[in-house]
Parts: C-alpha cells; structure tokens; sequence
C-alpha cells in the first residue's frame, strides 16, 4: 500500500510539472508571438508549482531521501548518532502533525476567499498541505517502523 500511495504522489508531481512545463512554454509563445497574455496563466503556474514541490517533499521522506546536515551527526559515535536520528525523525514527525493540524485548519478559513485569476477557492489550492504532509506523515512513520532495529 505504501509502495502504491509513493507512486500515486509522485505521479501527482510528475503530472504538475509537465503541466507547468507546458504552460510556461504556452506563455511564451502567446506572449511574445502573439502579445497576448491569459490573466489565469500566472496564477495557475504558481499552484502548479506549490502542488509539485509539496508532492516532492512527501515524496523525498519515503527513503530518507530528504535533505539532512550530516556533518554534526559524524561527529558522533555510532550508539548516540542512532538516538539523535530518532530524535531528530520524532521531532520531523511532530512538524508534520501539526502542519496537518493547521493545514486543515486553513482549510475552513480560507475557504470563502477566490483567487484573482482562476475564481477557484483558495482552499482548493491550500488542500495541498495537509494533503501532502499527511502523507509524508505516513511515509515517515513507514521508515520509523523499517529502520527499528537497524543502524542508520
């Protein structure tokens, strides 16, 4: 089940960057060829991109492949660098709980306000936070449970 969920989130990272791939070449080419310039596009490119990154970080927890300073960690002996890990991963794992906490939270005050360009519900696009750290939750405590026993 895991396994799947990476794959569905990373498809909706994939698919949010072609999108914005191909809609920053379609602003281009409109702008300059055709000096025309959709009042959505910008804005649309903007939670394509927001929707890419969060999905990538969710994503980057599974496999530990997130981004981590090392170089205190060396320092450490083999036993003490385990447990800093750990505290280190619970305190992450704390982060993400309340991301998800406030990010449904903003969900419901945001709810009434529109963007400019698209009308859509900012809370539409704000779903995406606890969407994906919600995630990367699950993620998380998957590697918590993997790597229990394990030297890291």
């Amino acid at each position: 089940m895991i396994e799947r969920l990476d794959r569905l989130v990373l498809l909706v990272g994939a698919v949010a960057m072609a999108l914005l791939a191909f809609l920053i070449f379609a602003q281009v080419v409109l702008r300059y060829l055709f000096a025309v310039t959709p009042v959505w596009s910008e804005e649309l490119g903007r939670y394509l991109l927001i929707w890419a990154v969060l999905a990538g970080s969710a994503v980057s927890v599974r496999g530990a492949r997130h981004i981590r300073v090392e170089f205190l960690a060396d320092l450490l002996p083999a036993s003490i660098r385990r447990v800093w890990y750990l505290f280190l991963d619970l305190v992450i794992l704390a982060l993400f709980v309340l991301l998800v906490a406030t990010g449904v939270e903003a969900l419901g005050f945001n709810y009434s306000m529109r963007s400019l360009g698209l009308q859509v519900r900012m809370s539409y696009v704000m779903a995406g936070i606890p969407l994906f750290f919600g995630v990367a939750t699950i993620f998380l405590i998957d590697e918590l449970r993997r790597r229990r026993g394990k030297r890291p």
